[in-house]
């Protein structure tokens, strides 16, 4: 199955520029970020089995923590778009 990628901010800037990936069927969200980034970006996405507050990660504009989070199952056709929150202040 192919999904859609789009990353913004630092996501993109280290490596993420693949805009359709090719996944098995019935993938998982965390198999689509596992072959989209490498570990030590996955590393700032993914935090302790969950999806990190670094990042708003959407599956077809939805929220992914709201559709079951890393374990979302992904159809073809599907776009994920990955946002880095900005802290400061």
């Amino acid at each position: 199955m192919r999904v859609k990628t789009k990353t913004l901010g630092w996501l993109r800037q280290n490596g993420a520029n693949q805009e359709v990936v090719e996944l098995d069927d019935r993938a998982t969200l965390i198999k689509a970020l596992r072959t989209v980034f490498n570990q030590s970006v996955l590393e700032r996405i993914v935090r302790n089995g969950r999806i990190s507050n670094q990042v708003i990660v959407l599956v077809n504009g939805v929220d992914a923590n709201l559709i079951g989070g890393l374990d979302a199952e992904l159809k073809d056709g599907d776009e994920l778009t990955l946002i880095p929150v900005v802290h400061g202040g």
